[in-house]
């Protein structure tokens, strides 16, 4: 059964990675955009205020997708952490980036920050070749996430 590309989607899948990451020694913070980087919660250890933001998860506005994952590569820079990436729940759609995936790989690839894009349901093919080549390019991968196994898979192989 397709999982979809509404911000369900992203939610369900949001909270099955929380579900396996370790709070004893992993931390996440979520992010939203749309022509800017939007914090909703801070790096924290502590999951629950991220589940409950993840309900503030809307569909709005132009898409940045590129800039917010380099502006989030930026904001991880500072954590000198043994683990840390970007986990991309998307469509794939960009319609207002000023950078360029490859713009983009540079600066995660710098800091060793993979990406991971997890690509819902009704994903523009168009945009998962640039996507793809960019996880790739930060040592990240390009996940199908169109229904629930392949979502599932993808948080195993990330986490």
């Amino acid at each position: 059964m397709p999982i979809g590309n509404t911000p369900n989607a992203a939610r369900a899948i949001a909270a099955d990675m929380l579900n396996v990451l370790d709070p004893r020694s992993d931390e996440a913070a979520l992010f939203t955009f749309d022509k800017n980087l939007i914090e909703l919660q801070d790096f924290t250890r502590d999951f629950e205020p991220i589940r409950v933001r993840l309900d503030d998860l809307e569909s709005y506005g132009t898409t940045s997708l590129y800039d917010a994952i380099a502006g989030t590569a930026r904001r991880i820079a500072k954590f000198a952490r043994h683990r840390r990436a970007i986990l991309v729940l998307t469509d794939g759609g960009d319609t207002s980036s000023v950078l360029t995936p490859a713009e983009v790989s540079a600066p995660a690839s710098s800091i060793d920050v993979p990406v991971y894009v997890l690509a819902l349901d009704g994903a523009d093919l168009s945009n998962r070749v640039p996507l793809a080549a960019l996880a790739r390019w930060t040592g990240g991968d390009f996940l199908p996430a169109e229904d629930r196994i392949q979502a599932l898979a993808a948080v195993r192989k990330i986490a």
